[in-house]
């Protein structure tokens, strides 16, 4: 089905057309900074542990390993 431009599709300057990437080429050649590509003094990390059964409680965890007594 072919459909008959009308004038209001001809205003659109936007619709319909590929958006600029400026950062397209950084991105592309490898020069583009990301959030993980920074890090700062005393910056601490963290780290999601899941459990290996489904639907099972968590009762403790050691942290001995860390210097911190639970």
């Amino acid at each position: 089905m072919v459909q008959k431009q009308t004038e209001s599709d001809s205003d659109y300057k936007v619709v319909g057309t590929r958006p600029v990437r400026h950062d397209g080429i950084d991105k592309v050649t490898g020069f583009a900074l990301y959030g993980a590509d920074f890090s700062m003094s005393g910056q601490i990390y963290g780290k999601v542990l899941r459990s290996p059964f489904p639907h099972a409680r968590i009762k403790s965890v050691n942290l001995s390993k860390f210097g911190i007594s639970s």
